[in-house]
């Protein structure tokens, strides 16, 4: 039994190893995980052909996990964990996060953000949170207006991150990772070339609403 749950951590899925395949050949760092982890167990990207496979390329077909900052630092104080030589950091910054799926490569990230959440119900933005949160937390979140926006653009005024690995090592430092802001208008498949972007089972995407730094 032991055994077996040792094979099932190292090795993926077969339509894992397929999807692995196809993104790498598409330029995306695609890294499959465990099964045994929740965050494989979550995820619903699939590989979708048509009937006639000679005239359209299998499409990837991703689940997307949106991040969703809080406005300040929860304990009031300057938010140091987004200083550029760090990670985002959950443990400080606790970011409610959400899970859309089937997002086709093609759509930007506007049209996946209006979509995939704030043209749901708030019954069904509820169902998206995949981490504890009190009830109504994605409502909460979308009509928060932070001290320094106008209220009148609090409707609209989203900014998307993702953070890259393979940052270089620095005298005193872990590393670098850097932090892009990726424009609303930028496709889904923009976004999963990104240079040093690592996805790892799905991709991630931070949403702040305010404006914050980057190394990119």
């Amino acid at each position: 039994m032991a055994a077996a749950l040792r094979q099932s951590y190292r090795r993926p899925q077969p339509g894992q190893s397929k999807l692995a395949v196809l993104a790498r050949s598409l330029g995306i760092d695609f890294r499959a995980l465990s099964p045994l982890l929740k965050r494989a167990r979550m995820n619903k990207t699939f590989i979708s052909t048509s009937g006639d496979l000679s005239s359209t390329a299998p499409t990837i077909m991703w689940s997307l996990e949106f991040c969703l900052l809080p406005s300040s630092h929860p304990e009031g104080g300057p938010r140091t964990c987004l200083r550029d030589d760090l990670r985002w950091c959950d443990q400080l910054l606790c970011p409610l996060r959400i899970l859309v799926h089937s997002c086709h490569p093609d759509w930007s990230m506007e049209t996946i953000w209006r979509d995939r959440v704030t043209a749901l119900s708030s019954v069904e933005q509820e169902n998206l949170v995949t981490n504890k949160a009190p009830a109504g937390a994605v409502v909460s979140w979308l009509l928060s207006t932070p001290p320094s926006l106008n209220p009148a653009d609090s409707s609209s005024s989203f900014f998307f991150y993702i953070q890259c690995d393979g940052g270089k090592q620095q005298p005193g430092r872990s590393g670098i990772y850097p932090k892009h802001e990726i424009f609303p208008s930028t496709a889904l498949s923009e976004v999963l070339t990104y240079d040093s972007f690592v996805i790892h089972e799905f991709p991630t995407v931070w949403v702040s609403r305010t404006e914050l730094p980057t190394t990119g």
